[in-house]
């Protein structure tokens, strides 16, 4: 009526008189809408059992023969649809040995509602491989139906073998091992913990199991409980990898010792944690060891101070060490400030003064001391060092090398004096007296030919003008008379 097509079966006859001529047709028709829809349905069904890839197989509770089943059934047990259809399971599964054992099995799974379990089967080519089953009974038409899902779990098995012997290597190892290893689920419980722990802490293995975060909390210090809570759960937070993070841990005895831990989390394909490894190891006396460092240290920049404070107390001298490299190990501020006047340079422990010096004939001369003293000579010298357009000056040098406790030379020292002025001072009063003995011989010749009062009268005034002072005499000595008397003053 509304113009729709739909499917009938139509059954025609003839009807015929008392003669037997056909006189009409009697036609039937039933309408098969429902039915070809069930067929259709029934073939995407069949499709879709086809296309999955786990087995499926429709057996008779009644004859254990298979009734129906899917293309990766043929495929996974190798048989033809026409051999599989004269098959059952108790021609591939290696469980059910018999037909009693399948109503036994039967039973089990009308008890159970349904029944997943693992068995092993056997293929055409008589190879076995395990399988996991899903079985459940369903009733079409009034007949008892066994529904199976079968599922070849071989690469499971293989991972989960490869698992177990990588597991039992594992634990060989770190029952071996003398770091502690504990095994943590994604709940902080502790799974399992090595034979190491009783020795680093005094717990034995099972005080661990099942024990979570906060019992494991409780066994650290009080004072870094807070910092290792922080930093496990912004590990996990973070979804980092591995950490690493030292604390004291109260062994059985009540003490404490200080242990490092090595955690390396594990995550599935979406981020959950699944489980961490904790690697501990005992580091009370690497901890002891960096205190006593870190008290050395202390105490060599106690002496490093006192050493300098006693190197720079002499007034007027400079003092540097250096190491058999000619690099600096110590200086005194005056040698600094020295060094910037001289040449310019800034120095610093660690550099080679050679390369503050920058002129050549000064560099290669005080690498020539530097290189008798590391003989093992000790020197004391007057040199002149600076550059020339800057500021020269005169040291008196001493040199001496410096030995370590074995008696080998390590290094040198110099102290330096200053020595510019009186340099000066004594050129000065060089000239002088060269000064004066020309004018001593001078008198000499003449001292024939002038009157002496006069001409020590000159004398005297001239050499108080090259010495420039005010006044001055000149003393006889009279031999005959034993006696000293005043020849001529001025002034």
């Amino acid at each position: 009526k509304d113009g729709s097509l739909f499917t009938i079966l139509a059954s025609v006859s003839m009807a015929r008189d008392q003669g037997g001529n056909p006189v009409s047709f009697i036609a039937i028709n039933r309408d098969l809408t429902e039915r070809k829809i069930a067929e259709e349905n029934l073939l995407q069904f069949r499709q879709i059992m086809d296309e999955t890839n786990d087995a499926i197989f429709l057996i008779d509770a009644e004859t254990c023969k298979y009734v129906d089943f899917n293309k990766s059934a043929r495929t996974m047990l190798g048989y033809s649809s026409e051999e599989l259809s004269q098959l059952g399971p108790m021609d591939v599964a290696r469980e059910i040995a018999s037909f009693s054992q399948w109503l036994e099995w039967v039973k089990v799974i009308r008890e159970k509602g349904g029944w997943l379990y693992e068995t092993v089967y056997q293929r055409r080519d008589k190879t076995d491989f395990p399988v996991e089953v899903s079985s459940k009974l369903i009733s079409p038409a009034g007949k008892i139906i066994v529904a199976m899902i079968v599922r070849d779990i071989t690469e499971r098995r293989q991972a989960e073998e490869t698992l177990q012997k990588s597991e039992e290597l594992y634990r060989l190892l770190a029952e071996n091992s003398s770091d502690a290893v504990s095994l943590i689920n994604a709940d902080g419980k502790v799974l399992y913990v090595s034979p190491s722990y009783y020795k680093i802490l005094g717990y034995p293995s099972e005080d661990y199991f099942d024990i979570g975060l906060p019992e494991i909390l409780e066994r650290i210090h009080p004072e870094d409980r807070e910092r290792i809570l922080l930093e496990i759960m912004r590990g996990n937070e973070l979804k980092l990898a591995s950490s690493i993070y030292s604390y004291r841990a109260k062994t059985k005895q009540g003490g404490y010792v200080w242990v490092e831990d090595v955690l390396r989390r594990e995550f599935d394909e979406n981020g959950q944690l699944i489980r961490t490894i904790v690697n501990g190891r005992d580091i009370t006396e690497r901890k002891r060891m960096e205190e006593a460092l870190i008290q050395s240290k202390n105490q060599a920049q106690k002496n490093n101070i006192l050493l300098q404070s006693i190197m720079e107390s002499p007034q007027g001298i400079v003092i540097f060490a250096l190491d058999v490299n000619f690099c600096y190990i110590a200086f005194t501020v005056t040698h600094k400030n020295t060094m910037k006047t001289i040449w310019g340079v800034d120095i610093e422990i660690g550099m080679n003064m050679l390369n503050a010096i920058t002129e050549p004939l000064d560099r290669e001369k005080a690498k020539k001391n530097f290189e008798r003293v590391l003989d093992g000579e000790q020197m004391l010298l007057v040199e002149e060092y600076g550059d020339p357009q800057k500021y020269r000056t005169y040291y008196e040098d001493r040199y001496s090398p410096i030995r370590n406790e074995d008696g080998d030379i390590s290094g040198l020292t110099v102290f330096v004096t200053d020595i510019t002025e009186r340099r000066h001072f004594e050129e000065e009063l060089s000239r002088q007296n060269s000064q004066l003995e020309s004018v001593h011989q001078i008198s000499i010749g003449l001292t024939a030919e002038l009157n002496l009062e006069k001409l020590l009268e000159s004398i005297t005034t001239h050499a108080s003008e090259l010495l420039k002072s005010s006044g001055g005499g000149i003393y006889l000595y009279r031999e005959d008379q034993d006696k000293l008397e005043l020849a001529v003053a001025i002034g």
